[in-house]
């Protein structure tokens, strides 16, 4: 069972690795992390197609997702807080785990450096869904935040992100009010014991969206072609109803796998066990919001909040962002909205041509939220051709 150590306090991650090509030494490493309701193991159609693609697939389970290791009763003693600064803190522990796990793996494996010039080897990782809670606040992380023996050696290998269909929490943008765009975690007619079966199937069913969403994702869309979130939510452009066909994924999938593929908790299983999402959403949207902005800008102000600013991380490393054009409204809205902030972040002269990151929206035709596990080759294929 292979653990990597992040921490000196005998804290791991579990990951599984698809391996290296055979005989490849051009190959790249792809490292996912999961959403809030599967764990990595959701990934393991992609990972049997890695080796003819030259990929090499590592799907890792994040922190109380067994069997990495737990949360201790002091770390979720930040979840009884509504300090920002608290908030900050955890997730900054968070973050620079992932950062050593990184560095570990590619100091383990001795995968091939990044090649910028040939477009081979080195490493991309790739956030899905509620996963961005994590990708997205480390891309809007300073570099001195986490040691530079970590981040240097990283430099030579991190070739790009991919943020895989984020919903709303992930970029810090507040809900649609539930009367006007349905959700079932916040509908007041579900009771608890319904509400995790009710959301598994409707996060997995085939939306369709207004042609007007839908075209927003076009490379040529501006803000000003892009509809505005009043007119998105008054005007009802958001499929919130799943379609008939295809059925959700998760209906296609043997009770008996969906068990193997969902979350097996430590500290997190004392919660609510209807609660259908992690506690990670119940941090600071507002902190999120500033990750996300920050992300995407040229560069960090100061703490001091002066002219001065500070060096992002990996600030070379280019972003994809996937959005499954059928998925369901969360993830579509909140895609929409980050693409419109890039677009401000332009106009306002935050985002510098040559000087920020480079940022490319993917729109997936007729793909729900699982395309990984519907269409893996495809997908797979897909992937190989971005990074």
């Amino acid at each position: 069972m292979p653990l990597a150590p992040v921490n000196n306090n005998g804290v791991s991650l579990y990951y599984d690795d698809s391996g290296a090509p055979a005989g490849s030494t051009t190959y790249k490493t792809l490292v996912f992390i999961h959403g809030g309701i599967f764990n990595g193991g959701v990934f393991q159609r992609v990972a049997s197609n890695a080796a003819r693609n030259n990929l090499r697939v590592v799907s890792v389970n994040h922190r109380d997702v067994l069997p990495s290791t737990a949360f201790t009763s002091e770390e979720l003693q930040v979840f009884k807080t509504n300090d920002r600064k608290a908030h900050e803190a955890w997730l900054g522990d968070r973050l620079l785990e992932w950062v050593k796990f990184l560095a570990y793996f590619v100091e383990k494996e001795k995968i091939p450096i990044y090649d910028e010039q040939e477009g081979t080897g080195g490493l991309s990782f790739m956030s899905w869904s509620l996963g961005n809670n994590y990708a997205i606040p480390l891309l809007g992380s300073i570099d001195t935040s986490f040691p530079s023996d970590k981040t240097g050696l990283l430099a030579k290998y991190i070739r790009s992100f991919v943020l895989f269909d984020p919903p709303y929490y992930a970029i810090g943008e507040p809900e649609p009010p539930y009367e006007l765009l349905y959700n079932p975690l916040a509908d007041p007619l579900l009771s608890s014991d319904s509400l995790s079966t009710t959301f598994v199937p409707w996060s997995a069913a085939y939306f369709i969206h207004s042609p007007k969403i839908v075209s927003s994702f076009s490379p040529t869309a501006s803000l000003d072609t892009i509809p505005s979130r009043e007119e998105i939510l008054k005007q009802g452009l958001l499929g919130s109803k799943p379609d008939s066909e295809p059925s959700p994924t998760t209906d296609r999938i043997p009770p008996e796998t969906i068990k193997s593929l969902t979350w097996s908790s430590g500290k997190e299983s004392e919660r609510d066990p209807s609660d259908p999402l992690p506690l990670i959403t119940s941090l600071s949207p507002d902190m999120y919001r500033s990750f996300s902005d920050r992300a995407f800008s040229t560069a960090a102000k100061s703490a001091n909040e002066n002219k001065d600013t500070l060096k992002l991380i990996w600030p070379r490393a280019k972003v994809n962002v996937l959005v499954c054009e059928r998925s369901m409204p969360i993830c579509i809205h909140a895609n929409l909205e980050l693409k419109r902030r890039i677009l401000e972040a332009e106009r306002d002269g935050l985002r510098v041509p040559g000087e920020s990151r480079d940022v490319k929206f993917w729109l997936l035709e007729g793909y729900n939220h699982h395309p990984h596990w519907d269409d893996p080759e495809t997908f797979t294929k897909f992937l190989a051709g971005i990074l």
